[in-house]
């Protein structure tokens, strides 16, 4: 073998390729966490010296926006959602989770088709004051002219609901302020107390109930023909 082709250890070393690349801070005199990062590979550390290294699994990098300084940033504080006094009807069909898939579906567009059909429905949807959210086994109405039109829509369906037996509903009534978020689908959702203190007072009712909370049913006592009919409804 030739005499030139053997490398000492030392030399070999001296020969071997550098195992780490080193860059000056592309800022002068930044704080110690804009330096490079050990054990950065070429195209890496090209990139944090650039500013657009995003983070990494094997050094748990965190991008730093070029020519910001990190400890100058803050998080720009979110607006308040605005808040507004929904008046909510929530309704909910007993025994849907004891049918079978097909007369889910059916019972579903006939409810759908009977809420569709009352007059204080179409009203509230010409004006635009009205927000329908899907439930499952049921929907959310918001109204927000008069807390009497949930109770209104509530009567109308129950009287509809004579002609179809086979659907059990109860109902629950309730009036306060609710957020309007959007969903993982991009939908209109509802947050706040409003929509909380509405779903405890659907619960607290059995097939064939239209419950009010005391908020809304205090006032409706002297409006006929509403009176007659709280006369032998419950309040929660």
């Amino acid at each position: 073998m030739r005499d030139d082709l053997l490398l000492t250890p030392t030399q070999a070393q001296r020969e071997r390729p550098p195992q780490s690349i080193a860059f000056s801070s592309p800022v002068a005199k930044q704080p110690a966490r804009f330096d490079l990062p050990a054990g950065l590979d070429a195209n890496e550390a090209r990139a944090w010296k650039a500013g657009d290294l995003l983070s990494t699994r094997r050094t748990g990098i965190i991008r730093v926006a070029k020519g910001v300084n990190a400890q100058d940033t803050s998080v720009e504080p979110k607006p308040d959602l605005p808040i507004e006094i929904a008046h909510l009807l929530l309704i909910d069909a007993v025994g849907y989770s004891k049918l079978l898939v097909n007369e889910q579906i059916e019972l579903l567009q006939e409810l759908n088709q009977i809420v569709r059909s009352t007059e204080c429905f179409r009203t509230a949807e010409k004006t635009g004051k009205l927000i329908r959210v899907p439930a499952g086994d049921g929907m959310a109405l918001l109204f927000f002219h008069s807390p009497e039109e949930p109770v209104r829509c509530a009567l109308e369906i129950s009287k509809a609901l004579q002609e179809f037996p086979h659907i059990q509903l109860r109902m629950g009534v309730h009036s306060g302020p609710v957020n309007q978020v959007t969903d993982v689908n991009d939908k209109t959702n509802i947050a706040g107390s409003g929509i909380n203190v509405a779903q405890r007072v659907l619960d607290c009712g059995d097939a064939g109930h239209i419950l009010l909370s005391g908020h809304v049913g205090g006032g409706f006592d002297s409006i006929p023909p509403l009176a007659a009919v709280f006369a032998r409804s419950r309040r929660v």
